[in-house]
């Protein structure tokens, strides 16, 4: 099968991540991480991704062809730095039927951006550490607190020596944070 190729995408699922590196894998395929990629490449991909879903929604609403304004793609393609789920969703509130006055949808959007990703990743930390034991509570709070503090990252096992705890603690107890930070391999060199 050695002339086939599959391009797969995904967020960085702990599953999809275990599965590729397992050793059978490891070695079979290629792996391309956005966030290594040149933020203007992404933002050109995300305005790209933004024209044709408003022509989409423009068609649906049968706005006129002036609309989006190049100016609110341009802006909504920055305030997304470098994060198509910042785009996907924005789509998804501009269309959204049950408001059904895409115009005024993005201006909201357009003015107010930032709340949006904020309830986005809100909703996603909420999710991701929905019942959880007091204990890993409390060792994500210092693990993320030190996250946030530090000036530059840490590889995992500088970040453990920092927060008291062993490198395959910190590393786990990440694991289900994937969507919203960039969570080095244990054997990668900086988190």
């Amino acid at each position: 099968l050695s002339p086939i190729r599959i391009f797969l995408t995904s967020r960085p699922d702990p599953h999809i991540l275990t599965s590729f590196g397992a050793p059978d894998y490891r070695d079979t395929f290629n792996r391309l991480l956005l966030h290594e990629v040149a933020l203007e490449l992404v933002t050109t991909d995300i305005q790209h991704f933004l024209e044709t879903s408003f022509a989409e929604v423009r068609e649906q609403y049968m706005l006129e062809e002036s609309w989006p304004a190049k100016e609110d793609v341009s802006t909504l393609s920055q305030l997304a730095m470098g994060l198509f789920i910042f785009a996907a969703t924005s789509v998804k509130f501009v269309g959204d039927a049950e408001y059904s006055d895409p115009t005024n949808q993005l201006k909201k959007l357009v003015s107010t951006g930032a709340p949006l990703l904020d309830d986005l990743y809100l909703q996603i930390l909420g999710s991701a550490i929905y019942r959880i034991s007091r204990e890993l509570s409390e060792r994500l709070k210092s693990i993320l607190g030190s996250i946030v503090l530090v000036r530059d990252p840490l590889s995992p096992t500088d970040l453990a020596r920092l927060v008291g705890y062993s490198a395959n603690t910190v590393y786990s107890s990440l694991s289900r944070l994937h969507s919203v930070l960039v969570v080095p391999g244990r054997d990668d060199p900086a988190a």
